[in-house]
């Protein structure tokens, strides 16, 4: 990339990352694809690809002109009063894209490269790795060597291989709408398709150019045994990296150049599904994609290969960082070791095979008539019927019926605390559980949890940050969950000096036993119900809080109308001490504790 590298001195900046005893030879790709640039410049495709992508996304960013928010305005006066940066308008911005960028010629763009790559006099090259004495960095004189060797080659110019061929060989025959609801109160329209796909469609006018959608079905990796645990939990990664249908990941982004669109599959635990997004104009496109990740997964060794390479790399070394051995330390006391949580050893990944991967993968997308399909944005349910039957319609069905397993991947019952030394940094990390049985069905026991988590984030913040100043944050999460099982588990975690981390511990049960003694105060609660009634109106004009709720209230179940703010607002309004002082006592009057606390020093053999 090109940037402000020291006060007002720029740079262009290659950067690579390698695996353990391989740094010589990312260097060397590195400095060969630059030299490649030095000497043969880019080719025509690939700025007219560029300018492409440029107006694409200042249109876009044009069209939601006036629903930026204040806070991606207010830092633009921030960087222009700091730096004196221009302050157009996203429509001026555009009007110059679309004026100057068909003048930039490609002899421009590589004299530029010629002024940025030179023979070496202003060029830094900078390597950092682990500290280790059997993998031991390159020396000053072997990187300059190199250098010399990538200077003195004979490099052919770079062929980039674009293709027009449709991203869809075939557009399937339409299927058909077997049946249609409406929720007009809440603005939703319920589809089934005749191959029993489910969608739910939520037309807002909140974005000028912006549709959103997930789509999920029960099962996820759950439903494989332990030895085909870590293909399962990788599948859709690595797909994604592969393509789809003929076309590798490099093609295939060569051929959405232009477009602003985005298509993922995932396998959770219990269930799969896609996500993203699209502009109005793109929306085919989304669909297209879509079909394709069902009917045509793309089988690639080579991306395979790649992922599976740098997720080696990763692993290698992720313990050096404390952040990680902490979270590891964490999982493994909260769950004993459980082979499906926490962060993957080397070792796991020998238990990979792709065809492991592409077959979980082909059978979690085999049948789509469990499927629902929650699609949100600026759209009518007609303007969206003909790709809905196109493309949703028209996938493979099979009917059968599953759910997923539970793999009892539970947190372990009981009283645990430990207490371990690793990194040096003068900084402590601690994290203290709760956890117990919950009745999810219960709506205001849910509430009521939520709003014990909203008091104690605002106790905890007074009494630990700014009160005694021991920690920079304090972290108070929480969920209640109805599957695999019905279970709540809140987690208070911060990081602190060293000699305050007893205080601290302290200071939040004293916190908790005051909860569960006497609850909390009217006063704290009309601070709560504001910011909860407020979080509401504005979260009801965002696109994602619809995708993200639909889904959920679809998932189990339950009347989306519950959404709406007339049906939350007697919640907020109703919610009294004793309610949240009822539910702390629930909580956190329970044998289930885990305390993990990390202090600086030498690990203990």
């Amino acid at each position: 990339g090109y940037g402000r590298q020291v006060g007002d001195l720029d740079s262009y900046t290659a950067f690579v990352s390698s695996g353990e005893g391989q740094v010589m030879r990312s260097l060397e790709a590195v400095l060969r694809e630059n030299r490649r640039v030095n000497l043969h410049g880019f080719t025509q495709s690939e700025l007219d690809r560029t300018r492409l992508e440029m107006i694409s996304e200042l249109e876009t960013t044009a069209k939601e002109e006036d629903k930026t928010e204040s806070g991606s305005l207010s830092m633009r006066y921030v960087y222009h009063f700091l730096n004196e940066n221009p302050v157009p308008s996203p429509t001026q911005r555009l009007q110059l894209g679309q004026s100057l960028l068909p003048t930039i010629e490609l002899n421009e763009i590589n004299k530029m490269a010629d002024s940025w790559i030179t023979d070496g006099r202003n060029r830094v090259i900078v390597i950092t790795g682990p500290d280790k004495e059997d993998v031991p960095l390159p020396t000053k004189e072997e990187i300059l060597a190199l250098d010399d060797k990538i200077e003195m080659e004979e490099i052919a110019p770079y062929e980039d291989a674009v293709t027009d061929v449709p991203l869809l060989d075939r557009i399937p025959p339409a299927g058909t709408l077997s049946s249609e609801k409406e929720i007009a109160a809440v603005g939703v329209t319920e589809w089934t398709l005749s191959n029993g796909v489910r969608v739910i469609l939520k037309p807002t006018d909140f974005q000028n150019d912006e549709i959103s959608f997930t789509a999920f079905s029960p099962g996820g990796h759950s439903l494989y045994p332990d030895e085909k645990f870590w293909s399962a939990s990788l599948a859709s990664a690595i797909l994604s990296q592969s393509g789809v249908s003929d076309f590798d990941l490099n093609q295939l982004q060569k051929m959405l150049a232009g477009k602003q669109v985005q298509v993922s599959p995932y396998i959770g635990e219990l269930e799969e599904g896609l996500q993203g997004f699209s502009t109005i104009k793109d929306q085919e496109t989304m669909f297209q994609l879509i079909h394709l990740y069902f009917t045509q997964p793309r089988k690639d060794e080579s991306a395979y290969n790649s992922l599976m390479t740098r997720q080696r790399q990763i692993l290698q070394n992720i313990h050096v960082n404390p952040n990680y051995y902490f979270r590891d330390k964490v999982n493994e006391v909260k769950y004993k070791n459980h082979l499906r949580r926490g962060i993957p050893k080397v070792e796991d990944l020998d238990d990979v095979s792709l065809d492991d991967v592409v077959g979980v993968y082909n059978d979690r997308f085999a049948d789509a008539s469990d499927f629902t399909f929650v699609i949100v944005g600026n759209f009518t349910p007609e303007e969206i019927k003909p790709h809905v039957l196109q493309y949703l319609a028209t996938l493979p069905s099979t009917d059968r019926a599953e759910s997923w397993k539970d793999v009892e991947a539970n947190i372990t019952p009981g009283k645990k605390i430990e207490r371990f030394s690793y990194g040096q940094a003068p900084k402590s990390q601690v994290e203290m559980t709760w956890s117990g049985d919950f009745d999810w069905d219960d709506k205001q026991a849910r509430y009521n949890f939520n709003s014990l988590l909203d008091v104690l984030r605002n106790t905890l913040r007074e009494s630990m940050r700014e009160d005694q100043g021991g920690v920079y944050g304090v972290g108070v999460s929480g969920s209640a969950s109805k599957e695999p099982k019905e279970k709540y588990v809140v987690t208070i975690s911060f990081n602190a000096e060293p000699d305050q981390v007893d205080n601290l511990i302290a200071t939040a049960k004293k916190d908790i036993e005051q909860m569960i003694a006497s609850g909390p105060e009217e006063a704290d609660l009309v601070k709560v119900r504001e910011v909860q009634r407020q979080e509401r109106i504005k979260s009801l004009k965002e696109n994602n809080f619809w995708v993200n709720s639909l889904k959920t209230y679809y998932y189990y179940g339950l009347d989306p109308v519950q959404l709406l703010l007339e049906n939350y607002e007697p919640y907020v309004k109703n919610l009294k001490p004793e309610d949240v002082h009822a539910m702390a006592k629930t909580i956190f009057n329970t044998e289930n504790y885990i305390e993990v606390v990390m202090m600086p020093g030498e690990p203990k053999e």
